[in-house]
Formats: C-alpha cells, structure tokens, sequence
C-alpha cells in the first residue's frame, strides 16, 4: 500500500512512533488531503474493532500537507504532534521528512501495531516503544540523510 519503508530505513523509528501516537492518544485530529481519507477511516474503524473500550476517535479535516494535531492536552503533547513535510517544524513536533505518500507507511504501520495488540501489550510497539521519544536525535539522523 505504502512506501513499505524498511526497518533499517533511518527514518522508520519515527514512522512508528507516528503510528503509535495516533493508536495510543484519544483526542486528535488527522489533517490529510482528500485521496487519503477512504483509507483513514478504514483504519479508524479498526481502531473500534481492536480497541472497544475505545471512548473517542481521531477527527480527519480537509488539508494539502498532512500533520496530527492534539485536540486536548495528552501525555505533556498538545498542538501539532506530527507532520510530514521537507519542511522542519519546531521542534517539538515528530517529523517525517517526506512526502504526503508516507502516511500510507504511517497506515501500514497503525493496522500492524492494531494487530500485535497495540497499546494494551507490553513490547507489542517494537523497538523502543517504552521509552520516551528522542524527537533531537532522530532529528540529527533526518538531517544527516537529507543532505546525502
């Protein structure tokens, strides 16, 4: 469907933890241009299947870029939590340096981690996914492949 970025891809890490933010926060909203919201709402209506306790889904609203905003404060995130763009945002935002295709990685990605069980499993998220994310050091690796 994607991309099918590859594990040893320098920027696969931030890819799932874009995946594991929009699986684990409840109240966010997913800004995507037209072509890709059959798609989104196919992957939110698994979210209700694998996540029935599940109270609150992401929003999709109308855009040309695609970023993921905070609806409400979650997790010490608030505003814009992701964007993929060849633009660097602030700092504090999970960047994907790339084009709009990459949300169907980023897709990919939320239905495998849906399906291992994600978040309820302990380990289920992959490499790293019990720590905090460490947005200055994959910047440092975004930035070293971008100037190749």
């Amino acid at each position: 469907m994607g991309t099918n970025m590859r594990i040893t891809d320098p920027q696969w890490p931030a890819l799932r933890e874009a995946a594991r933010r929009i699986l684990r926060l409840k109240e966010i909203k997913i800004i995507i241009p037209t072509e890709y919201h059959s798609i989104t709402n196919e992957m939110i209506l698994g979210l209700g299947e694998k996540q029935p306790s599940r109270l609150t889904f992401p929003q999709i609203t109308e855009g040309t870029a695609i970023a993921v905003e905070m609806l409400t404060l979650e997790e010490e995130l608030d505003g814009r939590i992701i964007q993929i763009s060849h633009n660097e945002p602030d700092s504090d935002i999970l960047w994907i340096n790339g084009d709009n295709i990459l949300w169907l990685d980023i897709i990919d990605a939320c239905e495998e981690l849906l399906f291992a069980g994600y978040p309820g499993c302990v380990g289920c998220g992959g490499p790293n996914s019990e720590q905090k994310w460490n947005e200055f050091n994959q910047r440092i690796v975004t930035r070293n492949i971008s100037h190749r």
